[in-house]
């Protein structure tokens, strides 16, 4: 019995004794006495490993390895979740919920607007790429123009 090393608390059932002392823990466990459980990627920072492959994950995140942000609102077609309640537009997309199309460069938004990206559509009275040439009619006197909508 004197040929068999003594480790603390029997390496905790998650390794081995190989001298007096000394652990060598089974892959899923670390520390000198493998009490600490090891998880894939270190949960991504975002929890705590709380068992052996077992993450539990902080506030604003899911996934096995917590590396899914939940976003509160829905980041739509035009987006996609970051960090928690963090949206990251696709290009030509703007707001909170990526549901703003980005209107063309220059497009006037006194006299005109977009239904989406790089559209510049003219309110009546207005005319050109960018709604910025004022058609005479209905209204308008000597391109002097007062906003109308279709």
């Amino acid at each position: 019995t004197c040929n068999v090393p003594v480790c603390t608390g029997n390496c905790n059932s998650n390794g081995n004794c190989v001298s007096p002392g000394v652990c060598q823990c089974n892959s899923e466990w670390t520390g000198d006495t493998c009490d600490i459980p090891v998880c894939i990627s270190n949960c991504s920072s975002n929890g705590g490993c709380v068992s052996s492959g077992v993450c539990e994950c902080y506030d604003g995140w899911l996934g096995d390895t917590c590396a899914d942000p939940i976003c509160d609102q829905e980041c739509g077609p035009n987006g996609y979740c970051t960090s928690p309640g963090v949206c990251q537009c696709n290009d030509g997309w703007s707001g909170d919920n990526c549901d703003i199309p980005v209107c063309a460069v220059g497009c006037n938004s006194t006299n005109g607007y977009c239904n989406s990206p790089g559209d510049c559509i003219c309110y009546k009275g207005w005319n050109g790429t960018l709604c910025n040439q004022c058609v005479p009619a209905d209204g308008c006197c000597k391109c002097t123009c007062m906003h109308y909508q279709n």
